[in-house]
């Protein structure tokens, strides 16, 4: 590995990264995925879920479904 150098690898790995979340994007924006709520990028919907009685939170969910 004499000729990979830290540097070129990160520089490699942080434009697979954004290419991939590119592709992602064009394709959730041509309606293959049903519509939800906005999501942040690598977090998706995670700050919307509530810290403490999840039980209590996702049987409301459950029952908002039925």
């Amino acid at each position: 590995m004499e000729g990979l150098s830290l540097q070129h690898l990160t520089v490699a790995t942080i434009a697979l990264l954004v290419g991939v979340y590119f592709v992602r994007s064009r394709a959730a924006s041509r309606g293959r995925r049903p519509p939800g709520p906005p999501g942040l990028p690598l977090l998706g919907n995670v700050l919307q879920v509530p810290g403490q009685h999840l039980a209590t939170y996702f049987r409301g969910l459950c029952e908002e479904i039925s």
